[in-house]
């Protein structure tokens, strides 16, 4: 005997588009069946519909399919009898690539010996209710309150040649603009070219603190080799984010051997050291005129147990113009339980869905270091913003060889990079012209999800 019991909660609001979720709960034989469905003048051209929905708190996702002009997601519950409390929402593109979600919808009801007795469920109002803005700076001044200086000449991993000031001359904000400025070490008046090879930078006695102490990062003597001959800026968001949309509005600089980033690192690494707990590089790009320059931008996800299991070539992609330094551009990160990607004015950069999980995406043998997380981890813990403009470099992010008919000044492999790189300084910093040399960034938002 089938017996069907079906409850229904239906929104007519959305966030952005005509569509409206649907929630069935009912007994088929003798099991609980959960049945959502997108409907509505969107659903005909949505594509890559995913419910998001929480049964007693618990979260999960699942991919729709289509169903006449509707979409239809359904799952058979483990439990036959018990209170149920159920929330949903869906997410979808339309054709145009654009991201669009629903209000949720709630349902409450008990079951029990095939019987089902539905509950009162609180009326939701008919408004807006995700997408909720919980971070927007447009940098009227800048707010110490909402950003952190990187104070230090550490260079990571990339063996760059700047050292990151809290100095006003490198990170500044004006007319509703931030700028991040590169300058030369030697415009600053405790520097010459001879300090630089036989001087002390001291970053506790020159700017009152520093941040990190690796690779000598607080403290170094030219007379050790060449300190840094750039000085630059790195900050770093207080507000982190777990899932929504970060969207930002910025021109990249023009310069030789510039290398800006506007990029999301995790907020307390919950999987270990890099690059174990992700991170995400919204954009990138060169400051060199020509292809390998302001001619392309990029989107990168880095992720691996190890440095050099960093799987970062299957979740890299590219776009290309004639010069995207010329004027500003919107760069957005989608950010779901499901997927990452990356668009610059609505144009597709990235996009990530790993499947089952990361771990199975990157082909990794052994013990899952991200077994405690879901699909997206290292991808589902909460993350900061940092925006900074490095220089050089000797990780191969700027490869040896010839850049638009010129040669670079250093090669990766020596020991002396940085003081040949200095050595070419006549050259390169001809092409750094005032504030186009500088990250301009006109905002930042951050939205959750709901």
């Amino acid at each position: 005997m089938l017996r069907i019991v079906t409850l229904t909660l239906l929104l007519l609001c959305s966030v952005e588009g005509a569509s409206r979720v649907l929630v069935e709960m009912g007994y088929v034989g003798d099991s609980i069946k959960l049945s959502l469905q997108l409907s509505g003048s969107d659903a005909p051209t949505a594509r890559d519909v995913t419910f998001y929905y929480f049964i007693n708190g618990r979260e999960s996702t699942g991919k729709a399919a289509p169903v006449g002009d509707d979409w239809r997601y359904e799952l058979t519950l483990a439990e036959k009898t018990g209170r149920f409390l159920v929330s949903a929402f869906a997410m979808y593109t339309d054709v145009a690539g654009l991201l669009h979600t629903t209000a949720i919808a709630r349902e409450d009801a008990t079951f029990h010996s095939g019987v089902s007795q539905r509950m009162t469920a609180p009326e939701i109002p008919s408004r807006q209710i995700r997408g909720a803005v919980i971070f927007r700076d447009d940098f009227n001044s800048f707010d110490r309150n909402k950003w952190t200086h990187e104070v230090s000449m550490y260079g990571g991993y990339n063996g760059e040649f700047q050292v990151y000031t809290n100095d006003p001359k490198n990170v500044f904000a004006h007319n509703g603009l931030l700028y991040i400025q590169p300058t030369l070490t030697i415009e600053d008046h405790r520097f010459n070219a001879q300090t630089l090879h036989t001087g002390v930078m001291d970053m506790k006695a020159m700017y009152g603190t520093c941040t990190n102490s690796d690779q000598y990062g607080c403290r170094r003597e030219g007379k050790n080799g060449i300190l840094p001959p750039v000085m630059s800026g790195r900050i770093n968001s207080i507000a982190s984010m777990k899932y929504g949309t970060v969207e930002i509005r910025a021109k990249i600089p023009l310069g030789d051997w510039l290398w800006p980033t506007i990029w999301l690192w995790p907020k307390d690494s919950k999987y270990g050291g890099w690059p174990k707990s992700g991170e995400i590089d919204i954009m990138e790009s060169r400051g060199n005129q020509g292809p390998m320059g302001i001619k392309e931008i990029t989107s990168t996800l880095h992720w691996g147990p190890s440095p050099n299991q960093n799987r970062y070539s299957k979740t890299h992609g590219a776009r290309q113009a004639a010069n995207w330094h010329s004027s500003f551009h919107t760069w957005k990160l989608e950010w779901t339980p499901t997927h990452i990607r990356t668009t610059c004015d609505n144009q597709e950069v990235l996009r990530v869905d790993p499947g089952s999980s990361f771990w199975s995406y990157g082909g990794f043998g052994g013990n899952n270091i991200w077994s405690s997380g879901g699909k997206m981890a290292p991808f589902d813990q909460e993350f900061h913003m940092i925006l900074n403009v490095a220089v050089g470099g000797t990780n191969g992010y700027f490869p040896d060889g010839t850049y638009n008919g010129k040669n670079k000044p250093w090669t990766n492999n020596s020991p002396q990079a940085m003081e040949q790189f200095w050595n070419d300084h006549n050259n390169w910093h001809k092409t750094w012209n005032g504030h186009n040399s500088a990250l301009i960034i006109d905002y930042v938002e951050f939205k959750s999800l709901h």
